[in-house]
């Protein structure tokens, strides 16, 4: 999408919501998370963190976030028997996270 610059280190990478004065497009990326055992903000995290090292990768020193969202990847449950005439069962959607965004080049001077 833009101009290639050398990798970065990701912890360099800085998020925004808003365009900074001058910036140049790199590339457009996604990224993201699921884990059953974690709570929707260390989804969060996790997606977040998995798109700055993307964005690193290819010299971004930015992402620009368009979007954070939930997905459906499954559902998981369990049918437990009462007795020989009736069960009882539970049932959950299992869901990820998702990040979108732009990766950008800031000028630091």
């Amino acid at each position: 999408m833009g101009n290639a610059h050398p990798p970065v280190d990701a912890a360099q990478v800085r998020l925004y919501v808003d365009l900074p004065a001058h910036y140049e497009k790199v590339a457009l990326l996604s990224a993201d998370s699921r884990n059953d055992f974690a709570s929707q903000q260390n989804l969060t995290d996790a997606a977040i963190a998995r798109i700055k090292s993307e964005a690193a990768k290819v010299g971004a020193n930015g992402v620009l976030i368009d979007g954070l969202g939930n997905y459906e990847i499954g559902s998981s449950g369990a049918i437990v028997a009462v007795n020989r005439t009736s069960a009882i069962g539970v049932a959950g959607v299992r869901t990820g996270k998702q990040v979108t965004g732009v990766a950008i080049f800031v000028p630091t001077n």
